[in-house]
């Protein structure tokens, strides 16, 4: 499209031209490499788990982007539709947050598992059939006790399955307003009024989701430092999570303020700015799901094959 008599913000990650080829042919690899991963865990019941289901769907989508974005910049045509070009914006502007997603639901179990009565080691099986009669109503009498004295909280087991609810929850709002944002975003280009609406839903979504991100995150470092019985390795996971989150977050504030009047050149068109989107936007979400996939979730934060739902929990 030619130049406008207006300005619309720039369009994320840039339009894709021939410098875009290689590195989104690299992350078409990285991303089928991370979907094979991701085979791995859900096909082993020891790290199968409902909570990587959103991190699972980013994945695949991803596969698809820059698998597209790579057959447009090897033919670098100017004649982009725009259902890709509101397809693209949409999914750079709030994809990540599905990785944020399995983020709350791993913390929640993590969280939960502090509220419930850990079960005494039991002696091996072979072992207890040998144990006498008397022994064994003497084991039964102390094991008993000490899962008495074992505390059970139901009042912060159910506060912290309401909180990390609300947060699941709150999470759709910038997903929503980022949807109809990149609806809206082709619109900008021939209409001023569309421009503007487009970059006040933006700008409404990314300031969202850096609260909702920025939630999570003090959460995770308050049941670091306040919670004794937390698993300390879990929420030092979930925590490295949020923190790339947070980059992508950060980097879309910061381009928010920049217009142009072209959908094919301006701001994020260039080479500089180009690299800039991989680093501190691609580079982060392809981490984020390393991080989740390269370990068992399911093992670290504690989390059934439903995390904490469906009986998965007390």
């Amino acid at each position: 499209m030619s130049n406008t008599s207006h300005t619309f913000p720039a369009p994320i990650g840039g339009v894709p031209a021939q410098i875009d080829f290689a590195p989104s042919i690299l992350f078409v690899i990285l991303y089928a490499f991370l979907s094979i991963l991701a085979i791995y865990r859900l096909a082993r019941s020891s790290s199968r788990s409902l909570v990587l289901a959103g991190t699972v769907a980013f994945v695949v989508e991803r596969i698809i982007i820059y698998s597209l974005r790579a057959s447009e910049a090897h033919s670098h045509s100017q004649n982009e539709s725009h259902s890709i070009t509101q397809y693209w914006q949409t999914t750079f502007l709030i994809g990540y947050i599905s990785i944020l997603g399995s983020c709350v639901s791993s913390l929640q179990c993590v969280l939960v598992d502090t509220t419930l009565p850990q079960k005494p080691t039991q002696t091996d099986g072979e072992a207890g059939k040998a144990i006498s009669s008397v022994g064994q109503s003497e084991n039964s009498s102390a094991t008993s006790s000490s899962e008495n004295d074992i505390e059970d909280d139901p009042k912060a087991r159910t506060f912290y399955r309401r909180l990390c609810a609300v947060l699941a929850v709150l999470s759709w709002n910038p997903i929503l307003l980022g949807v109809v944002a990149g609806v809206i975003y082709t619109g900008g280009e021939a209409y001023a009024a569309a421009a503007t609406v487009a970059q006040a839903l933006r700008y409404a979504s990314i300031i969202l989701a850096f609260v909702q991100i920025s939630a999570v995150q003090l959460l995770s470092i308050w049941a670091y430092l306040c919670i004794p019985k937390i698993r300390r390795s879990a929420v030092l996971l979930i925590g490295a999570i949020i923190s790339l989150l947070l980059v992508i977050t950060i980097y879309h504030l910061a381009i928010m303020t920049l217009h142009t009047t072209s959908l094919y050149s301006g701001p994020l068109n260039g080479t500089g700015s180009k690299a800039l989107f991989y680093v501190f936007q691609a580079a982060p979400e392809w981490l984020a799901s390393l991080v989740l996939f390269a370990v068992n979730v399911r093992e670290i934060c504690g989390t059934g094959a439903w995390g904490d739902r469906f009986g998965s929990k007390k």
